[in-house]
């Protein structure tokens, strides 16, 4: 079930030019990236930083001196607004380059990793070399992509887990049936449950993988269905269903996040309400205790409620929120559908200029860059849906399935007033594997994703694509 990827050796035991030509753009972009990061953060540390990025370091900062995934030292309240994932990467990062700017440099050099990992897995998808090179220089030269290597936030981490969760579904997908083992889907399922620990975003695109991974299997039998099924769940019960468990007895409440109780009511309940009502959406949100993160004393029936000294008091109170925001939604369910659409336009298609200008400490970018970037988001966006065009054609219909509902789940949970273009940071690297299907063309000029590779009317055996009857549904 490996991805197996063409040899960068020559048949002297020395590098081949290419293995050589990659190392050396890979160099340069983590030494463009890098300088510019360690520059900036020295001239204008706020660069790299959001309204978001204060929480992460603080729990960051807690695990590294104290062992612990704290909000607020004093009076040491447990975090609950963020998961674990990305404060234990910057913990670990800083604990081993001695600080924020090193564990930068480190998410640099992650990111291009990413870039690479991207390209050999669109190389593999599409069998086709060119496909590589097309979709790892959409990654490298993406300004969100090369603006969240630099910031001190989840996307471009998160970028990296979504690949994995990709390439570790299309190597399950690819495997024949017969051959499928449990730790092949148990390790697909691992790639899930970090992914979720980074960015809460996944929680429920297990969901669609379950039903991915049955229809695939179901040929099998039941027992082996099962067997394929429980051991993608199980790493997702320990990781996720242990960080519930936390929550459940450090602040009372099974909630896997605070965010999104947070986003319920701050952003999706209030708005739906300011729309449908006509009232002040500042008004609204202010009477309910937003923008801060954590709730306002008038969530708490009794003072004892609202006892810093009983962090228990702190979940239920992000449950009503939850619960409030929800209601509102359901009260006004046509302003919160406009809502969602044009939060999906905006992850889409905005051009993220104010995100690039505060990375490069810039007060505002200029016109004709904002243009420019709003140019990338639509014909980045145009080829991939290009490709989606072709992919759907493609006789390796299951790999491509496994891309294709990654990429339309992540951008229908994140679509919401919130919803703004840094949202598509961890997207770019699967629009880059359909750019690379639109473009990646062999010298006969037919798309890789729809050519017939055996030379015989169906996918190599060995790639345990659908057409090999030993995997075919």
């Amino acid at each position: 079930m490996v991805l197996r990827l063409p040899s960068r050796v020559s048949p002297g035991g020395r590098p081949s030019r290419r293995a050589l030509v990659i190392g050396g753009l890979l160099l340069l972009l983590a030494l463009v990236r890098g300088g510019w990061t360690w520059w900036v953060t020295g001239h204008d540390p706020d660069a790299v930083r959001s309204a978001d990025t204060a929480s992460y370091e603080v729990a960051a900062e807690s695990l590294r001196q104290e062992g612990r995934f704290l909000e607020d030292r004093d009076p040491d309240l447990p975090m609950f607004l963020r998961t674990p994932g990305y404060p234990t990467f910057l913990a670990v990062a800083e604990a081993t380059t001695g600080g924020w700017r090193g564990a930068l440099l480190v998410q640099v050099g992650a990111s291009v990793a990413l870039v690479a990992a991207t390209g050999l897995l669109a190389a593999r998808l599409l069998r086709s070399s060119r496909a590589g090179w097309v979709a790892g220089a959409v990654v490298a030269v993406d300004p969100l992509q090369n603006v969240a290597a630099g910031t001190l936030l989840t996307e471009s981490v998160a970028s990296a887990t979504l690949v994995a969760v990709v390439a570790g579904g299309v190597a399950v997908v690819r495997t024949p049936v017969d051959s499928l083992r449990w730790w092949h889907t148990a390790g697909w399922g691992a790639t899930v449950a970090v992914a979720t620990l980074v960015r809460p975003t996944t929680y429920y695109l297990p969901v669609a993988f379950v039903l991915l991974l049955v229809l695939r299997v179901r040929r099998t039998g039941w027992r082996r269905t099962a067997l394929q099924v429980g051991a993608f769940v199980l790493p997702l019960l320990v990781a996720i269903g242990g960080w519930q468990l936390r929550n459940t007895q450090v602040v009372g409440s099974s909630r896997y996040s605070a965010i999104e109780a947070v986003n319920l009511l701050c952003y999706r309940g209030a708005s739906a309400e300011a729309r449908g009502t006509g009232e002040d959406l500042g008004e609204l949100r202010e009477g309910y205790g937003c923008p801060h993160d954590r709730p306002l004393e008038s969530w708490c029936p009794t003072p004892a409620d609202c006892d810093p000294t009983r962090p228990r008091t702190l979940g239920p109170r992000f449950d009503r929120m939850a619960e409030t925001g929800t209601q509102l939604i359901l009260e006004h369910p046509v302003p919160a559908l406009a809502d969602w659409a044009a939060g999906m336009g905006r992850l889409l298609l905005g051009p993220g200029e104010s995100t690039l200008a505060r990375f490069l400490a810039l007060d505002a970018l200029p016109r004709w860059a904002t243009l420019g970037l709003a140019g990338w988001a639509i014909g980045t966006l145009g080829l991939a849906a290009l490709g989606t065009v072709l992919v759907l054609r493609s006789p390796d219909r299951w790999s491509w399935s496994v891309v294709l509902v990654t990429l339309a789940y992540v951008v229908v949970v994140s679509g919401g007033p919130e919803a703004y273009a840094r949202f598509r940071t961890p997207l770019v690297p699967l629009l880059a594997l359909l750019i690379a299907a639109a473009l990646g063309r062999r010298v006969g000029g037919v798309p890789p994703a729809v050519e017939d590779l055996s030379g015989a009317g169906a996918p190599r055996a060995a790639s345990g694509a659908p057409g090999d009857p030993a995997s075919s549904t």
